[in-house]
């Protein structure tokens, strides 16, 4: 039988309270004879939990936390003691900001002009192999498409080093034309166009310029 004492519940509550998410945000359980004895569930994605069971050693404490330290489906651990069950339990909840604060860096950087950029170019519906007068149309639009980068990049004072690396993904991806399937080829060329020009779109500015640059080049 593993009940938690109230005041140690307090004290996890204190911790779950002072994060980012506030204590509003999760649900503490306490099942002193079912196995885990203790889950902490994120209540907005009730795929995040931390869930605490005794060893198979019988000594400490073997917590099962999602998201993990490396796998985001969760990753079992063991503790000692119950001092450093409570200490796992702030750097789950850190984990959780991390995967949070991770997607919003992709989603800003996925914005809506670049879907509509990969819907221009790149059809993912595509079968087969490009002929040659498909391989040309394809080069003119990334030829346009690396000239308003470039110049819109100039006015962002973007380093030569950055600008350079996106004139030769560019090149990367025409000469893959020749290699590559359809489907294999849009699939790989979106996202590397994406990681081209993800660097120009970490302000407010870039994105606004990149984006006026890309408007011009679906006109």
């Amino acid at each position: 039988m593993y009940e938690v004492r109230p005041s140690v519940l307090q004290e996890i509550n204190s911790i779950l309270e002072r994060s980012y998410f506030t204590s509003a945000s999760f649900t503490v359980s306490n099942n002193p004879n079912k196995y885990p004895f203790l889950v902490i569930e994120f209540n907005p994605q009730t795929t995040y939990k931390f869930e605490v069971s005794p060893s198979d050693n019988d000594e400490g404490f073997s917590t099962n936390e999602s998201p993990g330290e490396h796998i985001s489906s969760g990753e079992s651990f063991e503790r000692i003691n119950f001092d450093l069950v409570i200490y796992a339990v702030e750097n789950w909840i850190g984990r959780i900001r991390d995967d949070f604060d991770s997607r919003k860096k992709i989603t800003n950087v996925s914005d809506e002009f670049i879907e509509k950029l990969r819907d221009n170019i790149f059809s993912n519906n595509s079968t087969g192999e490009y002929s040659e007068s498909e391989i040309k149309g394809l080069k003119t639009k990334l030829n346009k498409l690396s000239e308003i980068v470039e110049k819109q990049a100039e006015q962002l004072e973007a380093s030569e080093y950055q600008i350079k690396q996106f004139k030769k993904e560019i090149e990367n991806i025409k000469n893959d034309l020749e290699v590559m399937p359809k489907g294999v080829w849009n699939k790989v060329a979106g996202n590397k166009l994406l990681k081209s020009i993800s660097g120009f779109l970490k302000t407010s500015e870039g994105r606004s310029l990149i984006s006026e640059g890309i408007k011009k080049l679906l006109e």
